[in-house]
């Protein structure tokens, strides 16, 4: 899974441990992992259908506010 460098005194942490991406198991290791989970949920967010449905519920919970006020 991680492979430790051959010369670990001088190297800092950070890459003492290197992570093979391409193998299998840490391919499916990384999809269900939190970065990559972060990751689907930008590229859904930065999607122009979901930009406009948001911009859409965005107005409508406006609108629901001001019609509120008015009732009160």
């Amino acid at each position: 899974m991680a492979k430790p460098l051959k010369n670990t005194k001088n190297t800092p942490l950070c890459s003492v441990l290197i992570f093979d991406f391409y193998s299998n198991e840490n391919q499916n290791l990384f999809k269900n992992s939190k970065i990559s989970k972060i990751r689907r949920y930008k590229e859904r967010r930065n999607n122009a259908t979901t930009q406009r449905r948001y911009k859409e519920t965005k107005i409508q919970r406006k609108g629901e506010k001001l019609m509120s006020i008015k009732e009160h």
